[in-house]
């Protein structure tokens, strides 16, 4: 599906045009894993729906600068990806948990929720998004940019 887009697309991402900063891709980041912890409150509906639109991008994405670029200047430009991609597996885990949550307490088995682990991983998260604004900011664009 990646070949819907097109190579001005790329051409655009390369060259920076809407680069951002390192707080507004965090704070993007962090908006997006916080819309799929809460969608835990819609019985994971609107999770599946950041994920399935957010994978897609990945690899339309990714599929685009193959076209574009040398394969080795994308595998470097992808590691910020893993960190995010961890952040997406923990915030699922906590959208998860809010669904069992609401489900024992639906049946009747009075359950508390375990607010520590809650902090745990949110903390993780964020140290996550921070380490892969990191990486894309400093390293990844800079690569995007010796490229062009």
């Amino acid at each position: 599906m990646a070949w819907l887009l097109q190579k001005q697309f790329c051409r655009t991402l390369i060259k920076g045009v809407g680069h951002k900063s390192f707080f507004e891709l965090l704070s993007h980041n962090f908006f997006i894993q916080l819309s799929i912890i809460l969608g835990g409150f819609t019985f994971g509906t609107l999770s599946f729906v950041l994920l399935f639109i957010n994978v897609f991008m990945i690899f339309a994405i990714v599929f685009t600068l193959l076209k574009v670029i040398s394969v080795w200047k994308v595998l470097i430009i992808v590691p910020h990806g893993m960190f995010e991609l961890l952040a997406f597996i923990i915030s699922f885990k906590i959208m998860m948990s809010i669904i069992i949550f609401i489900i024992k307490n639906i049946e009747g088995k009075k359950e508390k929720f375990d607010f520590l682990s809650l902090l745990l991983r949110l903390s993780l998260i964020i140290f996550l998004l921070i380490v892969a604004a990191f990486i894309e900011t400093k390293i990844s664009y800079q690569i995007l940019l010796i490229s062009s």
